[in-house]
């Protein structure tokens, strides 16, 4: 979650290079559940523009993940955590807060560990002021 962590301004190459590093993580075919934001992201091209527009928006950004669990797959090759994220947002304004219960799954992409799913479940606190 780091890499979607913002403290100050940045270039739109920095930007950029932010959000091509977050896709490093996603595994080829991954799907990206984000309501109410998004319904569904599955091209690579439409989540770096949904990192980038998040970012965007913020002087900061910073992310604090809590409460994990860890189911794992068959032969360990794959790993589904469930997590609480709470996401503190500054727009200029003061913090915007919300926390969601995520669950993502992991998979071995040759031998790199690589998400191919990732839902927010439920929000736990907020109402919707993270809005991007």
């Amino acid at each position: 979650m780091n890499e979607l962590e913002k403290h100050g301004d940045e270039s739109a190459l920095a930007s950029a290079a932010t959000a091509r590093g977050v896709l490093d993580f996603f595994a080829p075919g991954f799907i990206v559940r984000a309501r109410p934001y998004v319904s569904e992201l599955r091209d690579p091209q439409q989540l770096a523009g949904a990192v980038m527009r998040f970012r965007g928006v913020a002087r900061s950004v910073s992310i604090d993940v809590s409460d994990r669990k860890l189911t794992l797959g068959p032969g360990n090759r794959s790993g589904e955590p469930t997590f609480l994220a709470a996401v503190a947002l500054d727009r200029g304004a003061g913090n915007a807060r919300e926390s969601w219960r995520v669950r993502s799954l992991w998979i071995d992409d040759g031998g790199e560990w690589r998400l191919s799913e990732l839902e927010l479940l439920e929000r736990v606190e907020g109402n919707g002021a993270l809005g991007f």
